[in-house]
């Protein structure tokens, strides 16, 4: 780790201001922190309030964070703009006081990603090692999934609240694998001891999930349905009213011809074709599900899991439905994400269905 600068520190010492937007946003934070590389990762615990007892213990939940760029001000301090790539686990610390600082640190990958490879029965070493192989696969979509995003000179101005799709990447997803595959027999190599154990789990066994996945695929499409009707019955609450939906995250909406009549966000799609998106940094629209057809369509499903939030937490606000940010970032998998989703999208346009009458 030698090539990385690596912080674990609580939020309130770490930034005297920030937007943050969630596992997979973009935001602009400013640090007293002295930081020689713009090549960094920071696990930034989320400050979002909870429902828990004050007697729970702190989180060990949090994000991974990439610093892309950062403008030293006058005062000394750094504005940072950051990247949430990956939801991590923080499996034990060196210090706490003044500061949190992490001794070891895992991405914890949904558990739709390695289950498959694992099977529910699996032993605890399986586990394991699916879950390398899934973090690895993870790191490598990284490129295309997360543009490379740079501030104003400034340092001033707004940024996207979802970094944007790199689409000048090629994608060989089977490379991909195999490279997932490889990370996962050293990780057996260097872990397992027993050779007899190691030669059990040598193999990699796609499980049949398949049912699992469309379940999956049936909560992802009735999230936008859902979405799509939030925005219809708002417009109808207040003629005019536009409701801003991140570019990016219309970049997630399947490329599907069996919308229900009525359905309109596949035509805000349409309008935003050719164009480059984006505030500071530019780039062009991706709809992911067509320009990478072979896009895996749950780590599509996933994305979408984590980045609905950045509309429905603002509107449920509004409205009176609260919603624990720490909670879902917890929750095991997309599935049961998905599936808050759901609720508070209904929640919702109940709420909105009442006012308009």
């Amino acid at each position: 780790m030698s090539m990385w600068h690596i912080i674990l520190i609580c939020f309130e010492n770490f930034c005297s201001s920030i937007q943050s937007h969630g596992i997979l946003g973009m935001s602009i934070c400013q640090t007293d922190q002295k930081i020689s590389t713009t090549r960094i990762i920071i696990f930034l615990m989320t400050a979002y309030p909870t429902k828990r007892k004050k007697t729970t213990k702190a989180t060990v939940f949090g994000t991974l964070m990439k610093v892309t760029d950062y403008v030293e001000e006058e005062d000394g301090r750094l504005t940072l703009l950051v990247q949430g790539v990956e939801r991590i686990k923080i499996i034990s610390a060196c210090q706490h006081k003044p500061y949190a600082i992490a001794s070891k640190v895992k991405i914890w990958p949904d558990q739709e990603y390695w289950e498959p490879y694992a099977g529910k029965e699996a032993m605890a070493s399986m586990s394991d090692a699916t879950q390398v192989m899934a973090a690895k696969e993870s790191e490598l979509y990284r490129e295309l999934e997360f543009y490379n995003t740079v501030l104003s000179k400034n340092g001033g101005g707004e940024v996207s609240p979802l970094s944007n799709v790199n689409g000048s990447v090629v994608l060989d997803s089977d490379n991909i694998m195999e490279q997932a595959k490889n990370s996962y027999s050293i990780w057996l190599e260097k872990t397992v001891k027993d050779e007899a154990t190691r030669a059990s789990l040598a193999t990699v066994t796609v499980h049949d999930e398949r049912l699992e996945e469309t379940i999956i695929l049936l909560q992802e499409k009735k999230v936008w349905i859902l979405l799509d009707s939030m925005i219809q019955l708002l417009n109808k609450a207040q003629s005019g009213l536009r409701i801003p939906v991140p570019s990016q995250l219309l970049g997630l909406l399947p490329n599907y011809d069996d919308w229900p009549p009525g359905f309109q966000l596949h035509t805000f799609v349409e309008n935003l074709e050719d164009k480059e998106v984006g505030t500071h940094t530019k780039s062009p629209f991706v709809l992911l599900s067509k320009a990478y057809p072979q896009y895996p369509t749950l780590r599509r499903a996933s994305r979408l899991s984590y980045t609905i939030w950045i509309i429905t937490g603002t509107i449920s606000t509004e409205v009176g439905v609260q919603t624990d940010y720490q909670e879902l970032l917890e929750l095991s998998g997309m599935q049961q994400r998905l599936q808050r989703a759901i609720q508070q999208l209904e929640a919702i346009n109940s709420t909105i269905k009442a006012i308009v009458g």
